[in-house]
């Protein structure tokens, strides 16, 4: 890949300055998926009530952790001299959740969980006439007609660019990956850091639909209930109790449910994924580094913007948090190759992490 296709800058979004690495990969050039084939043949565990992994049960249920990390997948290639791939990223949220799927040379490949998978779902996709963008149907887990010539490989998620033009964000509230996780979606912190990470776990035990999220995105508040015996109503209660996060109240009903009222919340900014297509069927890739102090990260709408920006049609929303990692081999032809990082991961010493799946090209 020449450097000429790879631009890294900075720019002031809306929690300030953030780093950002766009890459454009011409139309056919070949890309490879690579992901954990016990993911298909037997699935994950999710949350109670939710459609998000639960790694260590998932752990537990498989014998091991889930997948490689996008930096040992391209050094395990490069050591066996197999096909020279310079980059490898994970596209989607295939692995962490159910409603997420990929395509491989025309297959398409779903958590086993997903059997009953059913509806219309916007993925990118590379055919023989390079990227696109199709909307796929499909019913009881299997890819109905019609749709497009072979599919090499191909993601879905949120479609968050249409014709050259960011998309507004009701639009794609009720995608899978949004309703999974509303976190990626709103701050439900409000600008606060509680130090508890498990009152972030528990936003995610409240039965958030996407009516709600419609709420919330026309500035109007939403009201849930969690029973009040439950263990996450009191880990709620006292962080924001202890925080005092004026935009949550709580109260208690005579039959002690406890009710969370969310109003004016801000939107989340995080390390993130934007993947689409050009008008000359190139692959578009825009990832922006987040939550660290040299860069803030992005909201979804900031980075629909920045794939406008970046020459993209039409795009999806891809992975997040601490997935947002770029694996490049360095001078692959020469004796001082070597595999970096191109952006700065928001795990811990920027490192990645195990993903589940890593796209190639």
């Amino acid at each position: 890949m020449e450097d000429r296709t790879i631009r890294q800058y900075s720019e002031n979004l809306s929690a300030g300055k953030s780093n950002i690495t766009a890459i454009t990969v011409p139309a056919k050039r070949p890309t490879q998926l690579l992901y954990d084939k016990r993911l298909s043949s037997r699935g994950i565990i999710a949350e109670p009530n939710g459609s998000l992994i639960d790694q260590a049960a998932t752990t537990q249920f498989l014998g091991s952790p889930i997948g490689h990390t996008p930096d040992s997948c391209l050094e395990t290639l490069d050591t066996f001299r197999s096909k020279r791939y310079q980059v490898a990223l994970m596209a989607n949220h295939f692995g962490w959740q159910t409603g997420a799927f990929l395509i491989d040379r025309g297959t398409p490949i779903l958590l086993a969980n997903d059997s009953s998978l059913t509806g219309v779902f916007p993925t990118l996709c590379q055919t023989h006439h390079g990227w696109r963008l199709a909307n796929l149907l499909f019913q009881a887990g299997k890819l109905l007609p019609p749709f497009p010539e072979t599919i090499s490989t191909g993601f879905n998620g949120p479609q968050i660019v249409r014709d050259g033009q960011a998309l507004p964000l009701a639009s794609y509230l009720d995608d899978p990956r949004l309703t999974a996780d509303p976190r990626a979606v709103f701050d439900f912190a409000a600008g606060h850091r509680p130090n508890d990470s498990a009152y972030f776990a528990a936003i995610r035990k409240l039965p958030i639909a996407p009516v709600h999220l419609q709420e919330l995105a026309c500035g109007r508040g939403i009201m849930v209930t969690l029973p009040a015996e439950s263990e996450y109503s009191g880990i709620l209660n006292r962080e924001i109790h202890d925080w005092g996060i004026p935009e949550i109240c709580v109260d208690t009903t005579e039959n002690e449910i406890y009710y969370y009222v969310f109003r004016d919340l801000p939107l989340q900014t995080s390390p993130f994924f934007g993947l689409g297509c050009n008008k000359n069927g190139d692959l578009i890739v825009v990832a922006v580094d987040g939550r660290q102090t040299s860069s803030a990260g992005a909201t979804i709408p900031e980075v629909a913007q920045l794939l406008v920006e970046n020459g993209a049609q039409d795009g999806i929303l891809g992975a997040g948090g601490g997935d947002v990692a770029i694996a490049y081999l360095a001078h692959p032809n020469q004796p001082d190759r070597r595999i970096l990082l191109l952006n700065s991961p928001s795990n811990p010493d920027n490192q990645s992490r195990p993903a589940p799946h890593v796209l190639l090209f």
